[in-house]
């Protein structure tokens, strides 16, 4: 296993992976600024702060997720963490993305 992450290739695409990660949240957070704060975390470990308005709300929000089919964790109440396999394909990558946004209109409306 070792052997297979130390590998360039596989480091390039972890770190192109979290490039996308990182700017899908940050989209995200941008268009919801009510609900979402800036990304924070490095590599393919993230952390997604709740908003004022939200704080100590998180693990309700990974909930809406979870019904939707997305399992995302907490990290303390006020934020969500995302922890996707070194592996993830930019199709799972836009499939989270979709289900977060779809996750917060439901969050939200209540």
């Amino acid at each position: 296993v070792l052997e297979q992450i130390n590998q360039p290739a596989f480091l390039a695409r972890v770190n192109e992976a979290s490039a996308k990660l990182f700017a899908q949240l940050e989209k995200l957070s941008a268009d919801l600024p009510q609900l979402f704060g800036k990304p924070r975390g490095k590599g393919l470990l993230v952390g997604l702060p709740m908003a004022e308005g939200f704080k100590g709300r998180a693990k309700d929000y990974t909930k809406a997720a979870e019904k939707l089919g997305l399992m995302l964790l907490i990290a303390g109440p006020d934020v969500v963490r995302l922890a996707p396999a070194l592996v993830v394909s930019d199709a799972q990558l836009l499939e989270a993305d979709r289900i977060m946004r779809d996750a917060a209109q439901a969050f939200i409306a209540g």
